[in-house]
């Protein structure tokens, strides 16, 4: 299963159901991950360009965005982005594989 990164903002009246009844949103976040096939690894606010930041684990790249679809939908996130994560260890058979074949590329003018 792949790792996934999904950054939001939150919206107003979200934030504002929040301070009215404060609570962890993990858990509601891994029922949805969980529904989907996927798992919740964790969840952190934070600042910055975006207010929460999402570590999921999924079987691929459809199921990934399905779960930051089901979220969002409700209404309360805005500017949503979901990067696809790479291990620095798994990131060596990545880099040997593009240097395999670096040179079947010809760039622009080349």
């Amino acid at each position: 299963m792949g790792l996934y990164m999904s950054q939001a903002s939150v919206t107003v009246d979200a934030w504002r159901a929040m301070l009215a009844d404060p609570q962890d949103r993990a858990p509601a976040v891994a029922k949805v991950c969980e529904a989907h096939g996927g798992k919740l690894i964790d969840y952190f606010i934070s600042m910055g360009d975006h207010d929460v930041m999402v570590i999921t684990e999924a079987p691929d790249n459809e199921t990934a965005i399905a779960i930051a679809l089901s979220i969002a939908g409700s209404g309360v996130v805005t500017n949503l982005k979901t990067t696809p994560l790479v291990r620095s260890s798994d990131a060596v058979e990545i880099f040997a594989r593009a240097a395999e074949k670096a040179g079947s590329y010809t760039p622009p003018g080349g």
